[in-house]
């Protein structure tokens, strides 16, 4: 596919929605609306909610960008607590996760790039929703197909 001539517009609630456990995922621009450049999705933390394994990403990065509540990132060397209007850039090969440690709902967009990244987000929703705790071996697994690989 290419990117549309005429650009892509969505209005506040319109995306396609999904749930990676008790998180919404609302995907905001696909990869294929960039030819893969970048995708962008609105994450919905509630508070507790489980954080993915830390891990690495080798030839993809991440952006995020606190829209409400707190977040906090936990890289290899420290952790980055983020609160409304600040933004993370996580690049290819930083040991990561995310998680919302707070009381009130969390809720921020997250850039891909490239856009294609956004599929491991996807597999995770389906694993988390056959039950949770989820398979560590597909979550794994998951985590390989997309070139990334879970922090020791």
């Amino acid at each position: 596919m290419t990117t549309p001539a005429n650009g892509v517009f969505r209005q506040p609630g319109d995306g396609r929605p999904f749930a990676v456990g008790p998180s919404r995922v609302e995907v905001k621009v696909e990869g294929a609306e960039t030819d893969g450049r970048f995708s962008m999705i609105q994450w919905e933390f509630p508070p507790g909610a489980p954080a993915p394994p830390q891990h690495i990403h080798h030839d993809a990065s991440e952006t995020f960008y606190v829209i409400e509540g707190e977040l906090e990132f936990p890289l290899r060397e420290r952790v980055v607590k983020a609160g409304p209007g600040a933004a993370l850039h996580i690049p290819a090969g930083t040991a990561h996760t995310i998680s919302n440690p707070g009381t009130v709902l969390a809720r921020a967009l997250e850039i891909f790039c490239p856009g294609s990244l956004m599929g491991l987000v996807e597999e995770m929703g389906r694993i988390f929703a056959d039950g949770f705790p989820p398979d560590q071996t597909r979550v794994q697994a998951a985590f390989e197909r997309f070139n990334s690989s879970l922090a020791t």
